[in-house]
């Protein structure tokens, strides 16, 4: 499965303070979406405050971890750390270069994740 939040926006300035996310400099509610390889919708989570983080949504607003196939995971971006079942990128290192492999690595993961979130645009 790959899966992503997206920002949805709010209509007014209802709960203006909640709702702020200054990644998007708007008022927004975020929605967890999971497809699988194919592109077809699996998971649709509910509406999230934007200034919600990823990890926590996927928590509250995820499939439970017994829905998932034996073997199935949930490849995420940097987003979602330390989440049982997914499979994100590696961090880079403060000041540092990736190691090669480790590079190689996250290039493959983007290219897999970029095609996955065709059907989300």
């Amino acid at each position: 499965l790959i899966g992503d939040t997206f920002p949805v926006g709010s209509i007014g300035r209802i709960l203006s303070d909640v709702l702020h996310q200054p990644k998007y400099a708007d008022r927004v509610y975020k929605v967890l979406l999971l497809v699988d390889h194919l592109g077809q919708y699996r998971w649709l989570g509910g509406l999230a405050c934007g200034a919600r983080s990823d990890t926590r949504i996927l928590k509250e607003c995820g499939p439970p971890i017994s829905s998932l196939k034996p073997g199935e995971t949930i490849l995420l971006d940097g987003g979602f750390p330390g989440r049982q079942h997914s499979v994100i990128p590696w961090p880079k290192p403060k000041m540092k270069t990736l190691r090669k492999t480790r590079a190689k690595y996250n290039h493959g993961h983007s290219f897999i994740r970029a095609r996955g979130e065709h059907p989300f645009c």
